[in-house]
């Protein structure tokens, strides 16, 4: 009895751990998308793909902040308009950039 109760403790901390890598392994952007998929879409494969090529360039244009604070409010966000306007809002901070730009351009 005491090896199988030692054997079962095995497995549920062998796996709890194995769950938490493979959370902490996958980049934020993965993980916002893949939830977005799950509140927004019908769970396909390349929808998930595809929304991570967005979280790319919006990367590339927004920059890591604006990405690390969309993903932070996608994984919190418990329904899809509240995860797009997470999404959006990444989009808008670049618009901000663009702006600050524009006005440093006109001086």
């Amino acid at each position: 009895m005491k090896f199988m109760s030692t054997i079962l403790v095995l497995g549920i901390v062998g796996g709890g751990g194995w769950m938490l890598y493979g959370y902490a392994a996958t980049p934020p952007e993965v993980r916002a998308c893949k939830k977005i998929v799950d509140l927004c879409g019908d769970g396909d494969k390349m929808e998930v793909e595809r929304c991570e090529k967005a979280m790319k360039k919006i990367k590339k244009v927004t920059g890591k902040v604006a990405v690390e604070r969309a993903t932070k409010c996608v994984g919190q966000s418990d329904s899809c308009l509240k995860a797009a306007g997470c999404v959006f809002g990444a989009g808008v901070s670049a618009i901000d950039e663009f702006v600050k730009g524009f006005e440093q351009a006109l001086k």
